[in-house]
């Protein structure tokens, strides 16, 4: 009895302490379009090949929706770049307007 519980706590911290780039999936569909230019600016800024995952290193592009880039002039998440709370707005009031 003891064996199987110290089995079963092995195995749950196991899973607890795997980083969450291990436990992603890969969520993307392969016939969506993709902004390259992020995934090359991402692949750039990442230092280390651990800090990537596949839910952040891709951004899906679809005609007549715009890309934080297109409104903002950058992509979010470039480095020393911090986008102000408006700016953000404008980027999602943008969305909203493309979404109609």
């Amino acid at each position: 009895m003891r064996r199987a519980l110290l089995a079963s706590v092995v195995i749950l911290l196991g899973g607890l302490v795997l980083p969450a780039q291990q436990m992603a999936y890969d969520t993307r569909d392969p016939a969506q379009a993709q902004d390259e230019d992020f995934a090359r600016a991402v692949k750039e800024w990442t230092t280390q090949p651990y800090f990537m995952s596949p839910l952040v290193d891709h951004l899906p592009k679809v005609s007549g929706v715009p890309t934080p880039k297109d409104v903002l002039g950058y992509y979010i998440g470039a480095p020393k770049k911090l986008t102000h709370v408006a700016d953000i707005g404008r980027y999602y009031r943008a969305l909203a307007a493309a979404s109609f």
